[in-house]
């Protein structure tokens, strides 16, 4: 078998085989999350933005967001519990992130999202849908 070294990533390739696609990250871009009632203060509330769900958080006024899913199982973070230290648990196994940063406290890292608050409508850093409208303007 003949084989060809394809591009810099030293992966090979039996030759006459097309390279596979790499997946492009998407650009971050601030949306706006779709609330239908104010968070409380320490309430964790699952939310569907862009497609994607995230785990919100309220704590002394300042906004978090995780993806919802967590890296060791999967467990939905949104229906985890905030504990004394300011760490969203994890409902499945107790996996603890720190509900602003994503920092783990077992060595996996959450994803965090930045939110902001302009005027009374709270925003998200979030990688937009790829979706497109049927509708052309």
């Amino acid at each position: 078998m003949n084989l060809k070294q394809k591009g810099n990533f030293g992966v090979q390739k039996p030759s006459g085989e097309p390279p596979r696609a790499r997946s492009i990250a998407r650009p971050l871009q601030w949306v706006k999350i779709p609330l239908t009632s104010p968070l409380g203060e320490r309430e964790v509330r699952k939310v569907c933005i862009e497609g994607q769900v995230v785990a919100l958080a309220l704590l002394e006024g300042r906004y978090g967001a995780l993806e919802n899913a967590c890296p060791h199982k999967g467990g939905a973070l949104g229906d985890g519990y905030l504990d004394a230290h300011n760490c969203l648990h994890c409902p499945w196994h107790d996996w603890a992130f720190d509900v602003l940063t994503g920092k783990g406290a077992d060595g996996a890292d959450a994803r965090a999202y930045r939110v902001q608050l302009r005027g009374d409508d709270l925003w998200i850093e979030i990688e937009r849908s790829t979706r497109r409208s049927m509708t052309r303007s």
